[in-house]
C-alpha cells in the first residue's frame, strides 16, 4: 500500500482482489472524490507477452473464460456492469463471481446488469490494438444485450479517423455510401456522422446483398466514398477513370 498526502487530500494506492471493499472502507474516513480499479492480471499479461502479435482477441466478461485461457491466448476482456441498487460494479474486475453470489444473500438489493460504456470499449480496444496488427472482437449478440451496440459505438470513431486520413486534404465535393448487413442502427449513426463532418453531395444507406453478406455475416458495415473535385476534367465522362473510389470496412463479430 502507498499513501500520499496533498494538503487536505489523502491519496492511497492499494493492491487488492476486492477493490470495492477498499472503497467502502475508505469512505468511513471522509468523502471519496475519485476511485480507480485497474486489472493487474491484464497488466501482467502485457508484460509477460511483449512481442507484437498479428491478432488480438477481445471478449466481454460474459464469456466466462478462465484466467489461464485469457493469459494463454492473450485475450482482453471488456467488463459488463452489475448493479446492486445505486452501486454499479464492473463484472469480474470489481465483482468476482463468488462475491456476486454472496451479495444477494446478505444485502437488500437484487442485481441487474448493464452493458459496458463505449469509453470502456474504446480503452480495451485501444490497448489490444497497441500490441497487435489487428483486433477481433467477439461479444454478446445484440438480441441479448446492448453490449454489441456499445462496441459499434466505440469502433466508429476509429474508422472515421482513418477516413479523415484518407480524405486529407478535404475534397470540395464528395459522395458517401454506407452499406450494412443487418446493422441499420449503426449505419444510420455513421451516415449522420459523415453528413455532419463532410456535408457530402450525397450519402445513402443500403442493405448489402447476399454476395457480400455471405462473406462477412450479420452486423458488419462499410463506408464507400467517391471524390469529385469539381473541375471539368474530373467531371468529364472521358476522365471518369481518374475518379477516386475507395472502401473502408469495420466489422464487429458477435
Amino acid at each position: 500500500m502507498g499513501v500520499a498526502v496533498l494538503a487536505d487530500i489523502l491519496k492511497i494506492h492499494v493492491h487488492t482482489d476486492t477493490p470495492e471493499a477498499v472503497f467502502t472502507y475508505a469512505a468511513r474516513w471522509g468523502r471519496v472524490e475519485t476511485t480507480k480499479a485497474d486489472d493487474m492480471r491484464a497488466q501482467h499479461r502485457r508484460l509477460a507477452h511483449p512481442d507484437r502479435r498479428p491478432v488480438s482477441v477481445v471478449n466481454d466478461s460474459s464469456a466466462d473464460l478462465t484466467d489461464g485461457v485469457l493469459e494463454r491466448h492473450h485475450i482482453a476482456l471488456v467488463p459488463l456492469q452489475v448493479v446492486f441498487g445505486d452501486e454499479s460494479l464492473r463484472d469480474r474486475f470489481e465483482l468476482p463471481p463468488d462475491e456476486f453470489y454472496r451479495r444477494p444473500r446478505v444485502g437488500p438489493h437484487l442485481p441487474t446488469t448493464s452493458q459496458p460504456t463505449p469509453a470502456e470499449f474504446t480503452r480495451v480496444l485501444r490497448d489490444a490494438r497497441s500490441g497487435a496488427d489487428e483486433v477481433v472482437g467477439v461479444f454478446l449478440s445484440s438480441r441479448l444485450s446492448g453490449t454489441y451496440g456499445s462496441a459499434q459505438t466505440a469502433v466508429m470513431p476509429r474508422v472515421l479517423a482513418l477516413l479523415e486520413q484518407r480524405l486529407t486534404p478535404r475534397p470540395t465535393v464528395v459522395r458517401f455510401g454506407v452499406v450494412h448487413t443487418q446493422a441499420a442502427a449503426a449505419a444510420e449513426r455513421v451516415r449522420a456522422a459523415l453528413e455532419a463532418a463532410y456535408r457530402p453531395r450525397d450519402c445513402f444507406v443500403t442493405l448489402a446483398t447476399g454476395v457480400l453478406g455471405a462473406h462477412v455475416g450479420e452486423g458488419a458495415w462499410a463506408i464507400f466514398y467517391q471524390v469529385e473535385d469539381g473541375t471539368p476534367a474530373r467531371l468529364d465522362p472521358a476522365a471518369a477513370g481518374t475518379e477516386e473510389s475507395n472502401e473502408m470496412q469495420a466489422r464487429n463479430d458477435r
